[in-house]
């Protein structure tokens, strides 16, 4: 609650809400369309791979954040993802597949840029010892948002088509665009060395690669998303073959995970406040390792309270990582080192899904889910291990957590 007390991080945050509204509506809707223009399940799942390409590529788009006013990268971009969901309203049939796998990577574009500039922009408005709670409203909310806003979408595309559904998105972007436009911040000074492509589009690799607590963090997040690869595949048979249910109890489990990521992001400031941030990701990575595990026990509470832990175990860990970042990469390449490492975790994630997809067809899940339920765990043990590189002052991790 400290962060928000703070004028300029509430109108951030006001916009950010703004316009993840209009994400959330929007999120199943490409996928569902794509399934009724071709009828094919296979485009369908296409639409999330066209979205993570962006973010597979996000380092170049980190220059920009870099390179340019924060606010005038969030409002440009909030006002050019206005523009790009117009074709939307356009589609009416088979051939119009090209359209809504265009707008789906526009969309990924859009997310790198949005929440880069934000991170930046957060570490610029918030103190430090406040940075914590305020990226755990940020992903609260956003968890939150996810719980019913996909649902609300899915129904207003059923009844009314794809139109309404981007009008709703697309209005957000621009009242989110007008939000930040009020924005007043004293910005970290953009850098003035000359431009040299590899170099620049590098940098924020460099920056994880060369901070010790950083490159700690990104094996046990690397761990996370292949597993979380893995489980995308694999739920489908948890829910069929080990609970007897149809394959659309997947959206129950879906929802019970988001109940677990709003717990996550509520928890999750009072943990680095006492722990630090590398703790934080180990204490995370391990609960996501048994909930794993827990995935594959053939009984509904356990596959239950595993799809819970689920989502506690991914918000922590992401919340841990994003403080981390802002409190050690330089000011001016926090853009550049938050989409590097939003590009480790993408390629992870998509490399992680195509090899899920194949293991799950011939080796059972009762024995997958296990195995990558270890792995998590060593990952969660080193981080653990590494703690001490960012445990917080005894005194500081007392307020903190009472403030929290």
């Amino acid at each position: 609650m400290a962060a928000l007390r703070l004028p300029q991080f509430r109108l951030l945050f006001a916009g950010l809400v703004v316009s993840m509204v209009g994400d959330s509506a929007m999120m199943l809707v490409p996928a569902i369309l794509m399934r009724d223009l071709t009828g094919s399940a296979g485009a369908a799942g296409l639409t999330i791979m066209f979205f993570m390409l962006p973010i597979c590529a996000a380092p170049a788009f980190g220059w920009v954040i870099d390179r340019f006013r924060r606010r005038t990268v969030l409002v440009v971009t909030c006002l050019l993802s206005a523009v790009a969901l117009v074709p939307l309203f356009t589609v009416d049939g088979r051939g119009d597949w090209w359209t809504v796998y265009a707008v789906s990577a526009t969309m990924g574009a859009s997310y790198v840029c949005v929440f880069g500039s934000v991170t930046a922009l957060v570490r610029d408005l918030v103190p430090h010892e406040h940075l914590a709670g305020a990226n755990s409203a940020i992903q609260t909310v956003r968890q939150g948002l996810r719980l019913g806003g996909p649902l609300l979408g899915a129904a207003l595309y059923t009844v009314a088509g794809i139109g309404p559904v981007a009008l709703v998105n697309l209005v957000s972007f621009l009242a989110a665009a007008l939000v930040f436009r009020l924005l007043r911040v004293r910005e970290s000074p953009p850098p003035r060395s000359r431009f040299a492509l590899w170099t620049e589009v590098t940098a924020g690799m460099r920056v994880i690669a060369g901070t010790a607590p950083v490159r700690r963090s990104v094996v046990a997040i690397c761990a996370l998303f292949v597993a979380g690869g893995l489980t995308e595949s694999a739920i489908f048979a948890v829910v069929t073959e080990g609970l007897g249910r149809p394959p659309a109890f997947v959206g129950v489990l879906a929802t019970v995970t988001g109940v677990g990521a709003v717990l996550g992001g509520l928890a999750a400031s009072r943990v680095i406040a006492r722990y630090g941030e590398l703790a934080a990701v180990g204490v995370g990575a391990a609960v996501y390792a048994l909930a794993t595990i827990g995935m594959s026990v053939p009984a509904l509470p356990a596959v239950t309270a595993a799809a819970a832990a689920t989502g506690v175990g991914l918000t922590i860990p992401f919340i841990a990582r994003v403080t981390l970042l802002q409190k050690t990469a330089p000011a001016h390449l926090i853009g550049r080192a938050t989409t590097a490492y939003d590009a480790v975790g993408g390629v992870s994630q998509v490399v992680s899904i195509a090899a899920g997809a194949a293991l799950v067809s011939v080796v059972s899940y009762r024995l997958l889910l296990p195995a990558f339920g270890v792995l998590v765990l060593l990952a969660a043990a080193y981080a653990w291990r590494g703690a001490g590189m960012t445990r917080p002052a005894a005194g500081y991790a007392r307020t903190g957590a009472a403030r929290a």
